[in-house]
């Protein structure tokens, strides 16, 4: 192990107290994993998975209506077509509008399907992390200990060299206290 020359024991202090920072921090970080997981959690299952399944409600009603309106639409066409009648000869727009809401139902499904594809994933995979997090978390904290007791210990050595004085019958002679 190699020597220190440590003309300021300031110097200790400052690092043991870039020392407890860094353990309070990791602590911080480490300790908020467990939070921060659930947090996504309830993001994820309670706020946007509810959100889309309300929306996949409305547009599969909306999808419905317009069904109905196109199918209705296409009979009367074909009726008029038969009958030479003056009524609609085209139901374009009603099959642009159900093909419309259809894109829009099937986005809702898609959006449902990949939250509960992340949902499964971030369960599947959140508990090992959280494991390591907490034993990193653990022997950081330990370690952490270990190491500002040295640097305490360290601190004092210091202080101790530093106010020793030389006894006064060894001085050389010619030498001021």
């Amino acid at each position: 192990m190699a020597g220190a020359n440590l003309t300021d024991p300031a110097v200790l202090g400052a690092f043991r107290q870039r020392m407890g920072e860094f353990l309070r921090d990791s602590h911080t970080a480490l300790g908020g994993v467990v939070s921060q997981f659930h947090a996504v959690e309830d993001l994820l299952q309670g706020e946007l998975l509810v959100h889309w399944k309300g929306q996949l409600r409305r547009r599969e009603e909306a999808y419905t209506d317009a069904r109905l309106r196109y199918l209705a639409a296409r009979a009367e066409v074909d009726q008029n077509s038969r009958g030479r009648g003056g009524g609609k000869q085209s139901c374009d727009e009603e099959r642009m509008e159900m093909q419309k809401t259809q894109r829009r139902r099937d986005e809702a499904e898609e959006r449902i399907k990949a939250i509960q594809q992340w949902l499964h994933r971030l369960r599947q995979d959140a508990s090992p992390i959280m494991i390591q997090c907490r034993n990193h978390d653990l022997a950081i904290s330990e370690l952490g200990a270990q190491a500002m007791q040295a640097l305490e210990r360290m601190a004092v050595s210091v202080e101790a060299y530093h106010d020793v004085r030389v006894p006064p019958s060894s001085q050389p002679p010619g030498a001021l206290p």
